[in-house]
């Protein structure tokens, strides 16, 4: 039934464009990537690959069309943010890196219903766990990497040695660029939060599978995840008489 109701609801989004604030996190991330494959590839990790990857990743999102903001109102201006938030992470943290795996994504069943799945953005020879994230402010990925940290035991039958979130900020180009900020959560705490979500998400799926009521998703319109990307409700008529 609560398929049906679903697929009746929801309106199919109107075409927009994407943001830049993503393209560069998107060029960022592969520049990253980029340099930690040379260290598994026991090469030096140099900052050309990691630039030039990072800029043409960026410039091929854009191309497509790209709303521009306050902080990067070009794509002159986001190239410039790029080279800068990459150098800075290659400085801060490509260093202590020991990749043994790069955005490896998995998955695992809980319940034999349900799947938790994820893809971390680099695993240790040792273990650990990296999360990479370049943007404008900085947000906690605690819950995220306590996921990441489930899944990993699930694979390995072993306990994750840490857990890591590293932020390179974006910032205007007159302004200095900050060094990237690294902070290490607790991993049994995490994971429990991980754990405490999924748990949360399984009661109200099967509140909403029992009764059709969409009022059993709390709407949080201010999550990054409320979008035509990642919700199928997305400006749906149910989301927009609930929210607005």
């Amino acid at each position: 039934m609560w398929p049906d109701i679903i697929a009746k609801a929801v309106r199919p989004p109107a075409e927009r464009k994407g943001k830049i604030y993503a393209a560069i996190g998107t060029g960022c991330h592969a520049g990253a990537a980029a340099m930690a494959t040379q260290i598994i590839k026991a090469e030096s990790a140099t900052l050309e690959a990691g630039q030039s990857t990072a800029l043409k990743t960026c410039r091929e999102i854009a191309l497509a069309g790209v709303e521009y903001d306050e902080t990067t109102t070009s794509i002159a201006v986001a190239e410039k943010q790029i080279l800068r938030m990459v150098a800075t992470f290659h400085a801060d943290i490509v260093p202590e890196l020991k990749p043994k795996r790069i955005e490896l994504r998995r998955l695992v069943t809980i319940n034999n219903e349900y799947e938790l799945s994820g893809m971390m953005d680099l695993e240790t020879v040792i273990g650990e766990i990296y999360d990479w994230k370049f943007g404008h402010v900085w947000r906690t990925c605690k819950a995220q990497l306590g996921g990441y940290s489930l899944i990993r035991r699930a694979y390995e039958k072993t306990a994750t040695p840490a857990i890591i979130g590293c932020h390179t900020a974006r910032v205007g180009v007159k302004k200095p660029q900050p060094a990237t900020e690294r902070r290490v959560y607790d991993v049994t705490s995490a994971e429990k939060l991980a754990l405490e979500i999924v748990q949360m998400i399984i009661r109200d799926m099967t509140a909403f599978q029992k009764n059709g009521n969409p009022a059993a998703f709390p709407c949080n319109p201010m999550s990054m995840m409320c979008g035509p990307k990642y919700c199928i409700s997305y400006d749906s008529e149910w989301c927009r008489a609930d929210l607005w």
